[in-house]
Formats: C-alpha cells, sequence, structure tokens
C-alpha cells in the first residue's frame, strides 16, 4: 500500500562507483555567480550500506551509534528543495571506535 504522495526511485543501488566525478555549483547560489564561478569536481564512490557498515567491523571498529538526520518543517519550509529528505535519508551519521 502506498502512502503519501510522494515517492522515490533509487536507480543502481547495488552498482558500485570506483569514483566516477560529479560537478556541480550550490544550487541557491545568485545566477550572477554561477555564470561566473568554476564548478566543483568531486569523486563519487558509491557503495551500499551494508558494505559501508561491513567495511567498519572488519577492520575492527565497533559501531557505537547509527542516525539518519533530516530536516524539521520549519527548515523544509525555508528551503522546499528539502522536501525530499523528510521522505528518504540523504545521509548517515555512524559513530564508531576502535
Amino acid at each position: 500500500m502506498r502512502r503519501g504522495g510522494i515517492s522515490f526511485e533509487i536507480g543502481q543501488y547495488f552498482k558500485g562507483s570506483d569514483g566516477a566525478i560529479e560537478e556541480w555549483i550550490f544550487g541557491d547560489a545568485p545566477e550572477e555567480l554561477k555564470s561566473r564561478l568554476p564548478k566543483f569536481s568531486i569523486p563519487n564512490f558509491h557503495r551500499t550500506l551494508s558494505w559501508w557498515m561491513n567495511t567498519l567491523i572488519s577492520v575492527g571498529f565497533s559501531i557505537e551509534q547509527v542516525h539518519e538526520p533530516y530536516p524539521d518543517e520549519e527548515t523544509v519550509l525555508k528551503k522546499p528543495a528539502l522536501k525530499g529528505a523528510r521522505e528518504v535519508s540523504y545521509f548517515l551519521q555512524v559513530r564508531c571506535r576502535k
């Protein structure tokens, strides 16, 4: 059963990426700056959640806490582009100890 009005498609989740380069610029930058500033070039090393967790464990880390932060409603009202982050986590924070 589908609830709510938002759905997300996660494509190629299980396909790893060994450093594909993503280029982007801040979406909220003023237009006159966007045309003059160079884009960021960011290497993307996509891995599954299980890969990250198992890698930490395999090198001797103990996982103490896992957190999936998301914006509150007030933040989404100020920045509507973040609405999707209330439905699907964009980030994972893992606290470990060795």
